[in-house]
């Protein structure tokens, strides 16, 4: 790697670092290690184990949407299902969600499926998973009184993203495939040509079934931060708690995140709170205590999964070698 982008890079991470610090310091500079205790203990553990049986089956639902889409043979669900939840992780950890790439890496290992294939895959889902956001915020925002004297404008930004997804979403694969380039020489045309037939190809296949799928799982993944909010006597409803985990997911675009993305993770949350009428010092307790559960739960779920992986395909990987 040249210097000059070496130091970048290293400016880059560092700023990142600086900025996250900053972030903690601002909303934790007044909490107290006996406040931090006294809300994150009341907690009642029955709420965690519903969180974390959430976030597991997310998990199954996310994997059974890939597979769902997948056109070929290669559908192995345990395969699917111990990659995503390696990929997921590595998502929390690494910044503006470069963790994304380690899903089409982990399937051209342990599949031989093209990498190019393989995000295209995801991409298609990202798609789905958005226009179900999209839906949510629509239904929430007539939920939530603090929203309505900006419904107006967020509800025209709702809908416009929501058509857009539409139109991916359901626009045939003939007209998809027309927005490819016609001398395909060069090295990048060649690629985004490939990569748009694989994006049509994906998009092809069982739409009704993948979009349940996406509604499901997202529905699993707001029923976590709805169990950890009213664990911790946070009482908002289903629709309120959307709204809030929506923004979390935006955290997760962020350029500058720390490591795990610690400080604009619990930015997000306490700004989202606090829109919704929580303190500041509660909502900043709950937003830690939140980013940890969703690490910790990730965590152990990519523990088993990696265990999966190297035992029942490590071998196939060492014989195809």
């Amino acid at each position: 790697m040249p210097a000059s982008k070496r130091n970048k890079k290293i400016f880059f991470s560092a700023l990142s670092v600086i900025f996250a610090a900053v972030i903690i310091y601002l909303l934790y500079k007044d909490i107290s290690k006996s406040e931090y205790e006294n809300i994150s203990g009341s907690i009642n553990p029955a709420y965690l184990i519903a969180a974390f049986l959430f976030h597991s089956m997310a998990y199954f639902t996310r994997a059974w949407r890939f597979t769902v889409q997948m056109r070929d043979t290669q559908k192995d669900f345990g395969l699917i299902l111990s990659i995503h939840t390696v990929h997921n992780f590595i998502n929390h950890l690494l910044p503006f969600s470069t963790g994304e790439f380690s899903f089409p890496f982990l399937l051209k290992k342990y599949s031989g499926r093209d990498f190019l294939s393989g995000t295209a895959l995801l991409v298609n889902t990202r798609i789905y998973d958005v226009f179900v956001y999209s839906i949510f915020l629509f239904v929430s925002l007539f939920f939530i009184d603090s929203l309505r004297p900006h419904i107006g404008v967020l509800l025209t930004l709702n809908i416009a993203l929501s058509l857009a997804c539409v139109l991916l979403i359901f626009l045939p694969a003939g007209i998809l495939t027309k927005f490819t380039f016609g001398n395909a020489r060069i090295f990048f045309t060649r690629k985004w040509n490939k990569f748009v037939t694989e994006f049509s190809a994906y998009n092809s296949e069982r739409k009704i079934p993948a979009l349940a799928l996406s509604f499901v799982s997202n529905m699993l993944i707001f029923g976590v931060f709805w169990s950890i909010l009213n664990g911790m006597n946070i009482s908002l409803n289903y629709f309120q708690t959307s709204i809030a985990a929506t923004v979390f997911f935006v955290t997760y675009i962020f350029p500058l995140r720390g490591i795990a993305g610690f400080g604009t993770t619990e930015g997000g949350w306490t700004l989202s709170l606090m829109l919704l009428g929580v303190d500041q010092k509660t909502g900043s307790v709950v937003a830690l205590f939140l980013h940890i559960f969703v690490l910790i739960s990730s965590a152990i779920v990519a523990g088993i999964g990696f265990m999966y992986l190297i035992l029942h395909y490590g071998k196939k990987i060492k014989n195809a070698e």
